[in-house]
Order: C-alpha cells, then sequence, then structure tokens
C-alpha cells in the first residue's frame, strides 16, 4: 500500500469519497440556485407559483442551515481524504476543490441572503442596472421624518435607512433583477413612537 493512500484503503472507497463529495456539491448548488435565482424568477412571471424559501430564523429556516453546515464539513472531510491519496490526480482533486469552494460560496450566499443581510447583493452585484426610487405624500404632522422599510416576501421588513430622513423621495440601489420588493414608510416624530406603516407598494424588477 502506497503510504499517501493511508486515510483511503482500496480505489472503491476512494471513488466512494468522491462521489459523495460530488454528490454533496450538486445538492448544495442546486439548492442554492433555486432558492436564489430560479424562484424569484418564476415568482416574477406568475404570483400563482408558491415559494420554496424558508421564512427567515423559522425552524424549518434553521434545520435547512444546520444541513447545510453538516454537508460542507462532510464535502471539506472528502477533500482531505482524497488529498492524502496519490491515485487521484491533481486535476480531479483540483475541480473536486473548486466545486467546494462554489458550494459553500452559495450556502454562505442563501443563509445571509434568506435572513435578509443585504451583504450578498454588495457583494457579487459588479454594476447593477436596476433602482427602485420611491415617492410618497408628507404626513400631516409638522415635524415629521420618514423611515423606509422593505421585505422581499415571505420575509420580513428591514429599514432601509440609516436614520430618519426629511425628504419625501428615495432611490433603492440595492435590488436584484427578477426579484420582487415590499416597500412601506412609517413616520417619525421627535419624542414619539414610530406611526404605522403605509400602503405597501409592490415592485418586481425586470
Amino acid at each position: 500500500m502506497n503510504g499517501h493512500d493511508q486515510g483511503i484503503p482500496g480505489a472503491s472507497a476512494r471513488s466512494g469519497v468522491v462521489v459523495i463529495a460530488w454528490l454533496l456539491i450538486a445538492g448544495l448548488c442546486l439548492f442554492t440556485a433555486e432558492n436564489l435565482w430560479i424562484d424569484p424568477w418564476l415568482r416574477s412571471k406568475s404570483r400563482r407559483i408558491p415559494s420554496f424559501i424558508p421564512e427567515a430564523f423559522s425552524g424549518l429556516w434553521l434545520l435547512i442551515v444546520l444541513a447545510m453546515l453538516m454537508a460542507v464539513v462532510l464535502v471539506i472531510t472528502c477533500l482531505i481524504l482524497v488529498r492524502r491519496s496519490a491515485k487521484i490526480s491533481a486535476a480531479r482533486r483540483g475541480l473536486l476543490a473548486a466545486g467546494a469552494f462554489v458550494a459553500t460560496l452559495l450556502s454562505a450566499m442563501w443563509v445571509m441572503s434568506t435572513s435578509g443581510l443585504p451583504l450578498p447583493a454588495k457583494l457579487f452585484r459588479f454594476q447593477n442596472p436596476h433602482a427602485v426610487t420611491l415617492r410618497w405624500n408628507a404626513s400631516t404632522t409638522p415635524g415629521a421624518k420618514y423611515n423606509i422599510y422593505r421585505r422581499s416576501p415571505p420575509g420580513m421588513y428591514e429599514r432601509l435607512n440609516a436614520a430618519p430622513q426629511d425628504e419625501r423621495t428615495y432611490t433603492d440601489n440595492d435590488v436584484a433583477g427578477g426579484a420582487t420588493y415590499v416597500y412601506v414608510t412609517r413616520a417619525v416624530i421627535a419624542g414619539q413612537p414610530e406611526s404605522g406603516s403605509s400602503n405597501e407598494v409592490t415592485v418586481t424588477i425586470p
């Protein structure tokens, strides 16, 4: 037995490790791609199509995150075992490592995107041709300022502006093609609780 192959005793075992790794990588890539791009695109074409994106921090969402973490750990374990085998060519090991990197990256994007964090769009959108400009009527209360909220169905609202603003217009540049967003505004009076939400405005990005 070659000393480099102590972690994987036989050819069949090596092949089994590679197959398991590719199955995990394919599963992660297919699931995340469906949630990140295919699902929003289909729903932009017809609202009758149900969404398969779980609600952020729900029991199902946490279960999926746990499953993803376990899958990534298993893929990394397979990579370590394959790396110790001299029977696997450098090209195959490199291809497997590249697949593992893509699957891990997509999984991280899925977690951040479905949890409501705007980071993935900022990291992976080099030039965004889309933007949403909102305008609304002034509050009847003098001195009111405004907060702008957005959600991506079925997610929860998140505030877009860092601090209440005087202007009655807002441009959201952090949007993705094919996605649907729902916006509301809320008036803010100094020393008083924030008002209720305005009427919802739904925008589907082409």
